[in-house]
């Protein structure tokens, strides 16, 4: 390495070698990432990881201005990641999350709409939005999935990357436009 890198703190993304979160770990110097002013190693290792998986989902629905973007599990670290890059492009974001607390982190993090989604009826709190999503980025499923498909304008985009919740279950129809797709 060039030795005017030594003593940079820099992150990593190891691909697939073993000790990707280790303090210390060799590899390529072109796969350094210099952690910038103000974030700390956590913050970098999670943009290096958590950060490439956001850029990977939106790469299949980019949003923008004029988009309604629905993220479920919005208070997570993809989450966050999805909601702040759906805001800076110009889009409408309704974040969504459980409790009070996680609700208050999504409005923090830019969401135009946080909804508490452990709530009865939560879909009926999205006002003028609702039947107007544009972008749903799903990784939970079940339930609330379901719920955040059904909120989707015509030609909606539903974007999956997870099912952390119970999935689909061959006994409650999954509906697209009315159109069961399970």
């Amino acid at each position: 390495v060039d030795e005017s890198r030594l003593g940079e703190h820099v992150v990593a993304h190891l691909g697939f070698a073993p000790g990707g979160y280790a303090e210390l770990a060799v590899t390529d110097a072109d796969r350094l990432h210099p952690v910038p002013p103000g974030l700390d190693h956590a913050g970098a290792v999670a943009m290096i990881g958590t950060g490439r998986t956001a850029m990977g989902v939106v790469q299949f629905a980019e949003p923008g201005p004029g988009d309604v973007v629905l993220v479920p599990a919005a208070a997570g670290g993809l989450g966050t990641l999805l909601v702040q890059y759906a805001r800076n492009a110009g889009a409408t974001v309704i974040g969504l999350a459980g409790g009070p607390a996680k609700t208050a982190l999504v409005a923090a993090n830019g969401a135009d709409l946080a909804v508490d989604y452990t709530e009865p009826g939560w879909a009926g709190r999205l006002g003028a939005h609702a039947g107007k999503v544009t972008v749903v980025y799903d990784g939970v499923g079940g339930d609330v999935a379901r719920t955040a498909v059904g909120l989707l304008a015509p030609g909606g985009r539903h974007v999956v990357f997870g099912w952390s919740s119970q999935g689909l279950a061959a006994d409650r129809p999954y509906l697209v436009d009315g159109v069961s797709v399970n």
